[in-house]
């Protein structure tokens, strides 16, 4: 046909393009909006995992995510009831097992009083530090079961920091030969739920009494924005890979696993958990004294 020549209107003004623009952007931007919309309801639901009641969507999803949706939610259901079967196990197991134990721990005291073998009382005696053993791990379990069913509602009101450290070191030091030295100012206002934070502070406390070879030592500094509650020992330490884990349920390091500093792997997995809902932090760090320096960083 030939060449044909097109010539491009000239405008004078910029409103034919800003209509063209809105006409292609406006459903462009209102299709991304329900998509990202979509997106932060999805991510929503994936951080909710690890609260079962609270993994909802909310009403129906639209958008092409809606498969992706379907599959989530089915799975969230699914994890919800494994979820609960474990929980519901562990506490039963751990229920189911008080009684036995309390028939057992009667009969060899029965036994004690009857037997006059010097032997033979050391063996009963060895049983019944074995059935108290078991007692504890059964209290720490359902301790554990109960806290980490939900998240309970805590009690938070002004305490005073220092008075809960100083009462928890009486509590949990009045026997014991190491050295346990502070540095605390005289008084520290912190709002926080006194008797979740007094849990924190006598598992830590006890189990840097368990490990410290000579000195325990407990320190507390504050800023404007943090507040810093550390506690070292002198003891064995713990290796960098294993910091991360020290904190997940049941984990034993290989140099606690006897009874005299051997425990069950839940009070620190407990010191987490509460921490956590404090919106705080939980860190391991080499203490100058040559052991392990527990430091809980919360928000002032």
């Amino acid at each position: 046909i030939g060449p044909i020549s097109v010539v491009a209107p000239v405008y004078d003004s910029s409103w034919p393009y800003l209509i063209i623009l809105a006409f292609i952007g406006l459903p462009i931007g209102l299709w991304s909006y329900v998509v990202w919309r979509d997106f932060e309801r999805l991510r929503g639901m994936c951080e909710s995992m690890n609260a079962p009641e609270d993994m909802d969507l909310g009403p129906g999803i639209h958008s092409v995510l809606l498969p992706i949706t379907d599959t989530l939610t089915a799975m969230q259901e699914r994890i919800k009831r494994l979820l609960d079967s474990q929980k519901e196990l562990t506490s039963s197991v751990s229920h189911e097992f008080r009684t036995p134990l309390a028939r057992l721990k009667f009969a060899i005291a029965m036994l004690e009083d009857k037997t006059q073998d010097i032997k033979a009382q050391h063996y009963l005696s060895d049983m019944q530090m074995d059935i108290h053993e078991l007692e504890s791990l059964v209290s720490e379990m359902l301790e554990y079961a109960r806290l980490d069913t939900q998240q309970p509602s805590l009690q938070l009101a002004p305490c005073d920091i220092v008075a809960l450290i100083k009462a928890n070191i009486e509590k949990v030091s009045f026997d014991t030969p190491i050295k346990l030295t502070t540095t605390l100012p005289s008084q520290f206002i912190y709002v926080c739920d006194s008797h979740f934070m007094s849990r924190v502070l006598q598992n830590l406390i006890s189990n840097a009494l368990k490990h410290a070879t000579q000195t325990v030592h407990i320190s507390l500094t504050a800023n404007a924005e943090k507040l810093f509650l550390v506690i070292e020992d002198d003891g064995s330490g713990i290796a960098d890979a294993e910091r991360e884990r020290v904190f997940k349920p049941f984990t034993r390091l290989d140099k606690s696993r006897d009874k005299k500093t051997g425990g069950f792997g839940l009070g620190l997995a407990i010191v987490n958990k509460i921490i956590s809902w404090h919106k705080g932090q939980c860190k391991i760090e080499d203490s100058p004294l040559g052991g392990v320096k527990f430091i809980i960083v919360l928000n002032n």
